[in-house]
């Protein structure tokens, strides 16, 4: 009695499973659908108006998913998410990987930026072409 699939109880999770797979594309249609309806509204001018409207356009994205997920009767502890034991240590971590991710991005940007690091000869940005891009 307690084996479900002699019976046919496989057929429900391969029915949750289609939902589901409808659900992501129905999210990535609207993701990909809203970035661009939104990208040829407003095209960012500067790094700081393009980092602003990347995430403006994002707080739909999630609120569509949250949506879908509510849809289902679950909440966000039934696809593996869970309150954390302390907000403040959350939100410490968070702050710490996201000064990280920034200050890695700055050195990145400053060692390109940084002329002694180019190679010799033309500069790429003065249109000169790339070494790979040259026969031997």
């Amino acid at each position: 009695m307690g084996n479900n699939q002699a019976d046919g109880g496989d057929v429900i999770p391969s029915l949750r499973r289609l939902r589901y797979l409808i659900d992501i594309v129905v999210l990535a249609a609207a993701v990909v659908g809203l970035e661009r309806v939104l990208s040829a509204i407003y095209v960012p001018t500067s790094l700081q108006s393009g980092v602003v409207f990347d995430v403006l356009v994002k707080i739909p994205s999630v609120m569509i998913a949250w949506l879908l997920i509510r849809l289902h009767h679950e909440t966000l502890s039934d696809i593996g998410l869970k309150r954390p034991r302390s907000w403040w240590r959350a939100c410490l971590i968070g702050l710490g990987v996201a000064l990280l991710a920034y200050a890695a991005a700055y050195i990145s940007e400053s060692c390109r930026m940084d002329d002694r690091l180019l190679p010799a000869g033309p500069s790429f940005r003065e249109g000169g072409s790339s070494p790979r891009s040259q026969s031997v």
